[in-house]
């Protein structure tokens, strides 16, 4: 596990790519609007040389996140589910194809802190 928490990456990057995502795993499906925990991985582990590129970041719940530990993204939907694998891979590479709004999540963000400083 990352000893960094959810400090590795800046809040109105996480934010945009969370955008970009719908606010729902990309695996399955499963979104904050209906209450679940949501967070980012990378679909090449760091550990493999992966980046922080938002193109090798994705929203995943903390289930998938949890059962898919350091894999790499491909690898660990094949071992999950052999016939889907390829589909959802491919689904998933055109959502991070998708380019991710910083200046959204920022004046979200920003929003956020100011209601907050009125109230």
């Amino acid at each position: 596990m990352n000893k960094n928490g959810s400090k590795w990456i800046r809040p109105e990057k996480r934010l945009a790519i969370y955008l970009r995502d719908g606010f729902s795993c990309v695996v399955c499906g499963k979104a904050a609007d209906d209450g679940h925990v949501l967070s980012l991985d990378h679909v090449v582990p760091r550990v493999d040389s992966g980046t922080n590129d938002s193109s090798n970041l994705v929203t995943l719940c903390c289930g998938c996140n949890s059962s898919k530990q350091h894999k790499d993204l491909k690898q660990w939907l094949i071992e999950r589910d052999s016939n889907t694998a390829s589909k959802l891979y491919a689904r998933i590479q055109t959502q991070v194809a998708k380019s991710v709004n910083v200046a959204a999540g920022k004046d979200i963000l920003a929003t956020r802190k100011n209601f907050a400083l009125a109230v």
